[in-house]
């Protein structure tokens, strides 16, 4: 699952901004945020909020962000802005005496009231929910973003780096239901799906009749992808109504298979991988850049990419365990 987390920090760095004499860049793990000049010193505490959380307007520590675009609504969502042409990524406040005895490194999230975004999702992708396939472990798929994490991955490591598609997470597989009977499973990022011919999933499906072959010829082998097209505000060249669909992961037995065999398990079945950015040694000083551009699919702006290692391992930092991370491009975030 994903860790929804709003840290108490210390903050360790402060830089001056190259633009503004009236800012200053303060470092967190691996993001960057500006703040007021003398705001903030070395060694304060502070409470640090990400991009792509919503912090509720009711609470005084966040008053300063009303004005008349956001009048009448009761969360403001933290985004990626420009700064004096510098990215300044999410949002770092004093922490408030009631908050005050709690130590570095403590979840703040609940007691602040402030919740993880969630984009809405229009009305056609609304489906009925299916049982879950009987014995199968079938886990969420949720990628952390790489900058909570920047010690994971390290230089020179060989990594596989795709792109981050900008369209809902599926899975597919073919098992058994709690009856005994083998049947084909559709599901989102969190629940399992009836086939109503309606929703995204199945839609999806129906347009690729591959998924299904292909799961029938590995069962219990759990397909994961990105369908894309009309789902998100990102079209990548799709016609309306027309669903895209790739594969991100696959999971069998509760192991993760290896980029280089999922690629293998996919030949000659119609289903591609996600479009691969690098491959080879990493370097992370290299990972925000090759965030940034266009897609490798339209000529729109890339999401962000996911890092992986070549061989699949685990990590007991990560909420899920499994090695893999997001870059979310800074232009995307300040555009959605």
């Amino acid at each position: 699952m994903s860790n929804h987390c709003v840290s108490i920090v210390e903050i360790d760095k402060i830089e001056p901004h190259p633009n503004a004499d009236a800012l200053e860049i303060v470092r967190i793990k691996g993001w960057q945020t500006c703040v007021r000049l003398g705001d903030f010193s070395v060694g304060d505490k502070a409470i640090w909020i990400e991009p792509d959380y919503n912090v509720p307007l009711s609470n005084p520590l966040f008053s300063f962000l009303k004005n008349k675009d956001n009048e009448g609504r009761t969360f403001e969502r933290i985004r990626v802005r420009k700064l004096r042409k510098v990215i300044s990524q999410g949002l770092l406040i004093k922490v408030p005496d009631e908050l005050s005895r709690f130590p570095v490194g403590s979840n703040v999230v609940d007691l602040l009231g402030i919740e993880r975004y969630e984009p809405p999702m229009p009305t056609s992708s609304y489906a009925s929910f299916d049982s879950c396939p009987s014995d199968l472990y079938v886990p969420v798929f949720d990628v952390e973003n790489w900058q909570n994490y920047p010690d994971v991955f390290t230089n020179k490591e060989p990594v596989i780096i795709g792109e981050k598609l900008h369209g809902s997470s599926s899975r597919y597989v073919w098992s058994t239901d709690k009856n005994g009977v083998a049947r084909f499973f559709m599901g989102s990022r969190k629940n399992w799906v009836k086939d109503d011919n309606k929703n995204w999933w199945c839609v999806t499906a129906k347009q690729h009749p591959e998924i299904e072959q292909w799961c029938r010829l590995h069962p219990d082998t759990i397909l994961y992808g990105e369908i894309y097209g009309p789902t998100q505000y990102l079209k990548y060249g799709t016609k309306p109504g027309e669903f895209k669909f790739a594969c991100f992961a696959m999971l069998n037995d509760g192991a993760w298979i290896d980029y280089d065999e999922c690629v293998r398990l996919l030949i000659n079945s119609g289903i591609d991988m996600v479009p691969l950015i690098y491959r080879g040694e990493l370097n992370i000083g290299d990972l925000e850049s090759l965030s940034e551009g266009n897609s490798t699919l339209a000529p729109h702006i890339r999401e962000g990419i996911v890092i992986i290692p070549e061989h699949e391992r685990q990590c007991d930092q990560l909420p899920n365990n499994r090695v893999c991370l997001k870059v979310v491009s800074s232009q995307y975030l300040a555009k959605s």
